[in-house]
């Protein structure tokens, strides 16, 4: 979890292979925030292969890569 928070903190885009039931696929993400619900870890952020938003499990992650490209927060997550 320490990369993942790493690219977080520095606004870091990441690549990371994603198994679910319906197979595995390669995603490319803006990671915004870590949660625990429903007794596990999630990552919430801006999936670029469904240009949408998405929560991923961190159990069905691996090969987890932090990228030198830099992303903005969308207006609605924004701190004044």
């Amino acid at each position: 979890m320490g990369l993942l928070r790493e690219a977080i903190n520095n606004k870091l885009e990441i690549f990371f292979d994603y198994f679910s039931r319906k197979g595995s696929s390669q995603r490319h993400i803006e990671p915004y925030f870590i949660a625990f619900k429903w007794s596990g870890w999630y990552v919430f952020g801006y999936c670029k292969l469904r240009n949408d938003f998405r929560l991923f499990k961190l159990n069905r992650t691996s090969s987890l890569k932090i990228t030198d490209i830099k992303f903005k927060l969308w207006m609605f997550l924004k701190k004044d």
